[in-house]
């Protein structure tokens, strides 16, 4: 009985000095430790290396020796080996959630920083949405993928007039504003193809008559587009053109000079006109009907037989004329004779 009682006594202690005691208060005795008996290294804790085939003397032997030595072992040690522990596993617990917590909110903050305001469509997005933030990364991704999608499929508003006379907006792709420019393009070039075909068909018109009645040297000379330079024989106008033309003073006065006033060509009038205008014709050139040969002796001959006959109806004019004056002197001898008669 007596070993019995001092066994649970022992084991009592044991499972009382394993507990954590509560350091936010004192303790209710104090106890006289030495440092010696504190931090003398003892063995706890000793691997079995006795095998099964060893006999059983032996291991009841080291058995009562290894309970000897727990037994031994003071019940302050063992409570601040079991604190220590358990203020390590306490510490290390502490630190790994605030080193956590710390890295997730510097993580937040990296990933804040890196938030750029994307430019949303205002036509899909309403005006009180909140701005879309991206990274940088996918913000420059988007804009990427924005340039390398095909523009026909891209909407953008556009203004009209619609039958009634009235503005209306309405929302279009630029494949059906490229297609219906396209169209409108081919009608405005074949509408002006067919005015020129018209423009150049008059103009062979007016030749043709000016061939007839003035001759093909004057028509050309008429209608032709080029004007003759007057200084053309000097050796100035024979020289390469450049794009800077003096002023003021002669070549050799230039050369003394150390300065020069230009001055810049005016365009040409011609080039403010559509190219067929001064170009050679497109159509087939039609052939011109050769001016017969004028015969002068028989204009000489019917120059004079117009003459004649005006000289002779003048003529028969005066000599009608010269009837009728004394036909009206003998009436009125008639008449005056009669009135002194009565």
């Amino acid at each position: 009985m007596d070993g019995q009682g001092a066994t649970s006594a022992t084991q009592r202690r044991n499972r009382d000095a394993l507990k954590t005691p509560n350091l936010t208060k004192p303790p209710e005795t104090t106890l006289a430790v030495s440092a010696a008996a504190m931090f003398k290294r003892q063995k706890l804790d000793s691997p079995q290396t006795w095998s099964s085939s060893r006999s059983p003397r032996k291991s009841t032997t080291k058995k009562s020796s290894k309970r000897k030595q727990e037994e031994k072992v003071h019940d302050l040690a063992l409570s601040f080996k079991e604190t220590s522990e358990e203020y390590r596993r306490h510490l290390y617990s502490t630190a790994v959630a605030r080193i956590n917590q710390d890295h997730n909110t510097l993580l937040n903050k990296l990933h804040g920083s890196n938030l750029q305001i994307a430019s949303s469509d205002p036509v899909n997005s309403g005006s009180q949405a909140s701005p879309l933030k991206l990274t940088v990364p996918v913000k420059y991704q988007r804009l990427v993928e924005k340039l390398c999608n095909p523009l026909s499929s891209y909407r953008y508003g556009l203004q009209r007039r619609n039958a009634t006379g009235e503005m209306e907006r309405i929302q279009t792709t630029l494949h059906v504003r490229f297609h219906s420019f396209e169209k409108h393009t081919h009608a405005e070039m074949h509408q002006i193809k067919e005015l020129q075909e018209q423009w150049e068909s008059v103009m062979a018109e007016i030749f043709q008559l000016g061939v007839i009645c003035l001759g093909e040297g004057v028509v050309a000379a008429l209608l032709c587009t080029a004007k003759a330079d007057a200084n053309a024989s000097s050796p100035a106008s024979k020289a390469e053109p450049t794009l800077f033309v003096s002023e003021h003073g002669s070549p050799a006065q230039e050369g003394r000079r150390k300065r020069r006033r230009v001055s810049f060509r005016g365009t040409d009038v011609m080039s403010l006109f559509p190219g067929f205008l001064h170009q050679a014709s497109k159509l087939p050139r039609p052939s011109t009907p050769i001016a017969p040969e004028t015969p002068h002796e028989e204009i000489h001959q019917f120059e004079g037989e117009i003459a004649g006959l005006g000289k002779q109806h003048v003529a028969d004019l005066q000599r009608l004329e010269k009837e009728a004056q004394k036909w009206w002197l003998r009436k009125q001898t008639q008449l005056a004779h009669t009135f002194m008669q009565d």
